[in-house]
């Protein structure tokens, strides 16, 4: 929690055209309710940069995205239109319908869209969840030392 950490993928454009619109990759958490709890986009890196090949001959680009987890996605605290950063005030309780990063084991999901991880596009990927995000597998939050 509040530590800077990396996620590596390798991308290619696996078709035979670029991605004119764009997009971001975005890494997303659920929770055990299937309840977004945390989302960061790379805003480094934009799928309209990757190479274009013929069918079959993709090339792979490697990503490094950095991330910290240690605020609450969405901000549910709104002063005036303006969001009260959470550590200036200590306030983390919201009820219990509101998802909060808590140290656990998360669901981790990559997506490609927005700049704000709102994702746009479908990927060829197994392991949807409807929303054009992808399972990739379980991360571990660990509390603030």
């Amino acid at each position: 929690m509040g530590e800077v950490f990396r996620i590596d993928t390798l991308w290619a454009n696996v078709g035979v055209a670029p991605c004119h619109a764009g997009g971001f990759a975005a890494f997303t958490l659920k929770d055990d309710k299937g309840r977004i709890v945390w989302v960061s986009s790379d805003e480094t890196f934009d799928v309209r940069t990757l190479p274009v090949a013929a069918a079959g001959q993709a090339q792979a680009v490697a990503r490094a995205s950095t991330c910290a987890v240690g605020i609450v996605t969405p901000i549910p605290v709104m002063n005036d239109g303006v969001v009260r950063h959470l550590q200036e005030t200590g306030d983390y309780t919201f009820g219990a319908d509101v998802p909060t990063v808590k140290p656990g084991r998360y669901g981790l999901f990559v997506s490609v869209g927005t700049r704000d991880g709102t994702p746009v596009f479908a990927l060829p990927l197994r392991d949807g969840d409807g929303a054009r995000r992808y399972r990739l597998g379980e991360i571990v939050v660990n509390a603030q030392r």
